[in-house]
């Protein structure tokens, strides 16, 4: 019996083999969208605390850098 040719292995001109293959569409499915989503806003809703008390503690110590500079300087 002769070699069967299947859809797959018919050729281009030059005599290569065509192989099909399976194409994958760009892109974010929903699903992973929402977790893209909720995991931002789960690490911004814990983030933010975190900044306002650092800037309240950073105003705090300017607060007393300049009340002892005033201090230094009147001596």
């Amino acid at each position: 019996m002769r070699n069967a040719i299947l859809p797959s292995d018919t050729a281009y001109p030059t005599g290569a083999p065509v192989r099909l293959a399976k194409r994958r569409q760009g892109g974010l499915t929903l699903i992973e969208l929402i977790v893209t989503i909720a995991v931002l806003v789960i690490s911004t809703t814990w983030a933010i605390p975190s900044y306002q008390q650092l800037t309240a503690r950073s105003e705090v110590a300017t607060t007393v850098l300049k009340l002892k500079t005033a201090l230094c300087q009147r001596q």
